[in-house]
């Protein structure tokens, strides 16, 4: 389970997110919602030597059991059989079907959330305020939605700047400027690709748990930490507004435009998101309002 910075382009916010909903766990019965043939793969582990009940349990479909898949019942949110079915004829099974969101990225979501004011307004700006204003910029309104030309987005960089200045420095006064050896050189050079091992390696260095530990951050992201104050610097700087995706005319876009495109090294994919992210909201007209939302997943 995590949660997810996506900027959402544009008004309906409900419309254009509905086409991701976890249908398992928002039980929203509706045109996004398909119908995916799992024939083939219970039939594998059938032949494989599992009894066709306990399979069929397996997935949910015990009780859905038809003797016609014209009797199946999938419309409407009560519909009986919504969530998939079983036609099996004289202990044979000829066809099975889950019903699920293939496109799901969220099972539910809020404006704000762990972003809440994320946006900051320049000086008089006429933002859309939803009545939460950040302690910390009073005379700049720190909100969840705003139109672009409202959006100070110099002083987010320096905000971005000043929130990473202050985690390098932690960082570093935690491993006494000595660094620790990265994830990536644990891997490729002393365990020579093999992940398990790496990883143990890894994580036994007494000094990726003290960081992690303060920054509240998880083990993949303290080797951030290794590059050049400067640099760091930098680049929070200028990613400031760059989120896990953003939503705009109904179209979810996130990092897989980047490793669709072959690209496979993480920072590498993350740093090409960033910039497409960034081109995508600068080509944005100034009127566009653009909404703040965590969703969970």
């Amino acid at each position: 389970m995590s949660h997810l910075l996506v900027l959402v382009v544009g008004d309906d916010i409900e419309r254009q997110l509905q086409p991701y909903h976890d249908f398992d766990c928002t039980g929203t019965n509706d045109e996004h919602v398909q119908c995916i043939d799992i024939t083939a793969e219970i039939l594998a582990r059938i032949d494989a030597g599992e009894r066709l009940p306990g399979v069929l349990s397996d997935y949910g479909l015990k009780d859905h059991i038809l003797a016609d898949e014209a009797h199946a019942r999938i419309v409407g949110e009560r519909a009986p059989d919504m969530r998939g079915y079983a036609v099996v004829q004289d202990g044979k099974l000829f066809k099975a079907v889950t019903r699920t969101n293939p496109n799901h990225k969220w099972d539910w979501w809020v404006i704000g959330g762990r972003w809440s004011d994320l946006l900051i307004t320049k000086p008089g700006a006429d933002a859309e305020l939803d009545g939460n204003l950040s302690s910390s910029c009073q005379e700049q309104p720190a909100v969840n939605q705003a139109r672009k030309g409202d959006i100070d987005m110099e002083a987010m960089r320096d905000k971005a700047g000043r929130q990473a200045a202050e985690r390098w420095d932690t960082a570093a006064s935690i491993s006494r400027g000595e660094g620790w050896m990265s994830w990536k050189h644990v891997l490729d050079v002393v365990h020579g690709g093999n992940v398990i091992a790496a990883r143990e390696a890894y994580r036994a260095q007494p000094v990726i748990h003290a960081v992690a530990q303060a920054l509240y951050t998880s083990y993949d992201q303290v080797d951030e930490y290794l590059v050049p104050r400067d640099q760091y610097i930098e680049e929070e700087r200028a990613f400031a507004m760059v989120p896990y995706a953003v939503v705009m005319n109904g179209e979810w876009l996130d990092k897989g435009l980047i490793e669709r495109l072959g690209v496979s090294e993480a920072a590498q994919i993350w740093q090409a998101w960033g910039t497409r992210a960034i081109q995508i909201l600068e080509a944005l007209p100034d009127d566009t309002l653009i909404t703040v939302v965590d969703c969970h997943t």
